[in-house]
């Protein structure tokens, strides 16, 4: 017999392994903690099953059980992450919405075996979607759509099996961004697949929250920051602001450099410094062939760096540097754009429905990756929408933007020249120390938050599955327990607006 709570947290503490936890129409106001392997947690609508953060709570969703999936329901306005799951084997989220979550939006941490699909997220300064600390990792993110974050995806240390394929990601500062740095465990980023993507307006400034990494790599549709034995093929790149692929060492603690990689089959129109950017240091055979793409830095890229013929290492090339050093100096004088919490733009909340909504199949979170029907070698790429209009390029001399980055602070942004000094820590993406992924345990109180007041209108309901999920365990830490949280426990005002007006119909779902 179902049975009804108050809040998400008490059905989720009251639920089994295998059960499913539906939640009716309404707005939550609570963080949610799921400690018990095997649920599923779907909203009857997505447009309409809300948790709200109101500015103050840290995280919508975090689950440290494996197997769990979250479906069908928005979180918004939380200061770190939406949906979060650390420490897991097994995890899905489907048909999620993430708006104005200050961190990440929808996250996986120290997890392997997992499916970010049909999803939506916004308004984040770090990325949107985030992958980290995995290998391998064992997962897919498809058919979602990134806007207005710093970074449309961000992956430090997530390797193996991991496939970013068939997405959109427009109107961030940067699109699809896998890193090396030391801040997490299992260093290097290595064998990543991005392909079939729709990656355009990438170099958002006025719209976009960002910190300094994430402006560091303003403009670029697809970094290899640090990253090996990757591949970047039959994506669609459209007037990203400064390349459409760049390929880079990554200087952190310690030297990460890139090679092996395969840029490969891609369409590049309009982007503002090259289409194909290679920079080094001791940049280690990374390769481009059958791109479609008008410039290059190095110019004679596509001779020296090629997959069918001659490839040889790049071991200086600064020049594709530049930005990152100049952006890096200018965010750490504070003359990037200083977006707050909540300033990204809203969508309207009419998103597609989880299909069969309140009765479709439960399927909780086992097997994952090897259940997909998916098959790489079937990604092709995508066709550019008519009428686009190509944006002209950014002014540049011997391949150095004059426009951003190093030129344009020496010369129009003195203050930039006092934040130079910094620089020798390191450049490019995460060379810097990087204050939003300190390590914090899982076992600090401040974490999840817990509890909550109960919803306005809203009902959450408990559904038995009759077949349970077979051998679900209670998850355990892996790379010593801890997870990269953002913030410092920082926590922020209530802006005094709503994302919605007025308060849903409570509604409940029966089976």
């Amino acid at each position: 017999m179902p049975e009804e709570f108050p809040t998400i947290q008490a059905a989720v503490d009251a639920a089994q392994p295998g059960d499913l936890v539906l939640v009716g129409p309404g707005i939550y106001r609570e963080s949610v903690s799921v400690t018990t392997p095997g649920l599923t947690i779907r909203g009857t609508d997505r447009n309409r099953v809300i948790l709200d953060g109101e500015f103050t709570r840290e995280n919508g969703i975090v689950v440290t059980a494996d197997g769990v999936a979250i479906e069908n329901l928005t979180a918004r306005n939380y200061t770190l992450n939406g949906f979060f799951w650390t420490g897991v084997t097994g995890y899905r989220g489907s048909y999620l919405t993430s708006i104005d979550n200050w961190v990440y939006g929808i996250y996986a941490f120290d997890s392997v075996d997992g499916l970010f699909e049909h999803s939506y997220a916004s308004g984040s300064y770090d990325a949107g979607f985030y992958i980290g600390q995995c290998d391998p990792c064992n997962a897919v993110i498809t058919d979602v759509v990134a806007e207005f974050n710093g970074l449309g995806y961000s992956g430090t240390n997530a390797s193996g099996n991991l496939y970013i394929v068939n997405s959109e990601w427009r109107y961030n500062v940067a699109g699809v961004v896998p890193n090396t740095l030391d801040s997490e465990l299992l260093p290097p980023t290595h064998d990543v697949v991005i392909a079939g993507n729709y990656i355009h307006h990438n170099g958002e400034v006025g719209r976009a929250p960002s910190k300094v990494a994430e402006w560091s790599a303003y403009g670029n549709g697809v970094v290899l920051a640090g990253v090996r034995d990757s591949v970047v093929r039959d994506n669609l790149l459209v007037n990203n602001r400064t390349s459409g692929v760049l390929v880079a060492t990554n200087i952190d603690a310690n030297l990460w450099r890139s090679g092996g990689n395969q840029v490969r089959d891609n369409v590049i129109r309009g982007s503002g410094r090259a289409d194909l950017m290679l920079g080094g240091p001791l940049e280690e055979g990374s390769c481009f062939a059958g791109n479609d793409a008008a410039t290059t830095v190095p110019y004679l890229l596509r001779l020296l760096h090629d997959c069918e013929g001659i490839n040889l290492p790049l071991w200086y090339g600064m020049a594709a540097s530049s930005d990152n050093l100049g952006r890096i100096a200018q965010a750490r004088a504070k003359q990037n754009p200083q977006l707050d919490h909540g300033d990204a733009p809203d969508p309207e909340l009419d998103f597609p429905q989880l299909p069969g909504g309140a009765e479709a199949p439960v399927r909780p979170a086992v097997a994952v990756f090897s259940s997909l029907d998916f098959d790489p070698a079937s990604v092709t790429t995508p066709e550019l929408p008519p009428g686009i209009e190509f944006d002209a390029p950014r002014p540049v001399i011997l391949g150095i933007a004059v426009d951003g980055g190093v030129l344009a602070g020496l010369v129009r942004r003195p203050a930039v020249v006092g934040a130079l000094p910094d620089l020798a820590a390191g450049f490019g993406l995460g060379g810097v120390e990087d204050v939003t992924r300190r390590p914090v345990r899982l076992d600090q109180g401040r974490l999840v938050g817990g509890g909550g007041a109960p919803a306005d209108g809203g009902t959450v309901r408990l559904h038995g599955v009759w077949e349970p999920m077979a051998a679900a365990g209670q998850a355990t830490g892996r790379g010593g327990g801890s997870t990269p949280m953002a913030g410092g426990g920082r926590r922020f005002a209530r802006r005094g607006r709503r994302v919605l007006t007025g308060t849903p119909t409570p509604r409940v779902i029966g089976r």
